[in-house]
């Protein structure tokens, strides 16, 4: 696909009849000219018509110093999985010159879109999202005007632009596997949002591995709507309350699993392997160090991050060819450690 000719000051100078300069002068808000209210408005209205972008790269012409700043947009800086990718991406981007500003959505669309339009009025000359996943038509129409993009962690069908994630069926896979070998059959899942695509990801490998281990799944133990600590907390209190409770439970994200611990730990009343086993996917930096060190599934955020700004470097060196189209899965690690019991 060819990249759109991103709008200029002269293409809006030619649908308004108005000189170039004097189109200039509007967008940079320059003060010192007398520039009347309606042609004002009238270059407004058509550089609306036109998507017209900002670009502070070109604004930096006369200093003969082009951006080498990205714009990097995550949902949320609360979870360490996003710190981890932010950290791989700037680290990437240094080792060429670059330098990044940070974003956060807040798992919110709307949000987002401002973001995106913000960094689009800044000086960032690139994009790396992980977008909140429900809606993309904002990421894909600066795509279509000519901005580098990559979208990272979670995918979306509609995409345009390249994406690089964790291989996320594969990594569910695994633990499922992992744990029905282990004897277990009463395995909770508690999968987080489950109107995002990284989600069903996950429940399509555990399924898939329940299958080819010849066990029939019991849907009732999918439990849970968010990707929050606090959901985590709950949903452990009400699954080990249960006069069926499981022997294991599988937390799909490492919020999840801290609300998981913090109800064991504040309720005293349960044991990580002896009362209910317990893994994440997500492995986080304390892991290993917990009093039972936990089994997770590992994601290799520093490998998402290098090939996600391998991408991103192409684009910018090749600003007028056609963009290719990448998506990159990334492997996931099973880190065996003490908090699964072995059943049979």
């Amino acid at each position: 696909m060819k990249r759109e000719k991103r709008p200029t000051i002269q293409d809006i100078a030619k649908q308004s009849g108005l000189s170039a300069s004097t189109v200039s002068r509007v967008l940079s808000g320059q003060q010192e000219y007398k520039i009347s209210e309606k042609t004002k408005a009238k270059v407004e209205r058509v550089a609306r018509k036109l998507g017209y972008v900002p670009n502070a790269m070109a604004r930096g012409v006369r200093l003969s110093e082009p951006s080498k700043i990205v714009g990097v947009v995550v949902p949320t800086i609360h979870n360490t999985f996003y710190s981890a990718i932010v950290k791989s991406l700037e680290e990437n981007l240094n080792l060429r010159g670059y330098s990044i500003l940070l974003g956060s959505s807040q798992e919110d669309t709307y949000r987002e879109n401002a973001v995106l339009e913000l960094m689009q009025r800044r000086i960032v000359s690139a994009l790396v999202v992980c977008p909140v996943g429900h809606r993309v038509e904002a990421i894909n129409s600066l795509h279509r005007k000519g901005v580098p993009t990559v979208v990272m962690d979670r995918f979306h069908e509609d995409l345009e632009c390249s994406f690089v994630g964790s291989d996320n069926e594969s990594g569910a896979y695994a633990m499922t596997k992992h744990l029905l070998e282990c004897g277990h059959r009463r395995i909770a899942v508690i999968p987080g949002l489950n109107t995002l695509p990284v989600t069903n990801e996950r429940l399509t490998g555990i399924r898939n591995a329940y299958a080819d281990m010849h066990v029939d799944i019991d849907e009732a133990t999918l439990v849970g709507n968010e990707y929050s600590q606090s959901d985590g907390k709950l949903d452990t209190e009400l699954l080990l309350e249960r006069s069926d409770p499981p022997t294991a439970i599988f937390a799909l994200n490492n919020l999840v699993s801290l609300g998981i611990l913090e109800f064991i730990v504040q309720s005293g009343k349960y044991k990580v392997p002896e009362d209910v086993s317990l893994v994440s996917f997500d492995d986080e930096f304390f892991s290993p160090y917990l009093v039972v060190p936990m089994t997770t599934v590992r994601q290799n955020c520093d490998e998402m991050g290098k090939f996600a700004i391998k991408i991103l470097m192409e684009a910018i060196d090749d600003p007028d060819g056609a963009p290719a189209k990448h998506k990159k899965r990334v492997k996931t690690e099973l880190i065996l450690r003490n908090s699964v019991k072995i059943l049979a």
